[in-house]
């Protein structure tokens, strides 16, 4: 079965689990992880284990205990 590698917007194969809201901007990827040294505070990271669980699940409560997430999460 073949595989593709799809290169992201940034011309890399790799896109970090990464998330900021700076200034309004809501930046995704390459290019928010690229702000986390100057903005901690407003860049979230280490998500991934969360992506396609439900909001209440185990694995996503005790993710965010653990994380330091900038803005607040509702549930959808």
């Amino acid at each position: 079965i073949p595989i593709s590698i799809v290169i992201n917007e940034m011309s890399k194969r790799k896109t970090p689990a990464a998330l900021s809201i700076v200034d309004g901007d809501r930046l995704v990827g390459e290019e928010a992880a690229a702000l986390s040294a100057r903005y901690p505070d407003k860049v979230f990271t280490g998500f991934r284990d969360m992506l396609g669980k439900a909001f209440g699940d185990e694995v996503v409560v005790e993710d965010l205990k653990r994380l330091r997430v900038p803005f607040e999460l509702e549930q959808a």
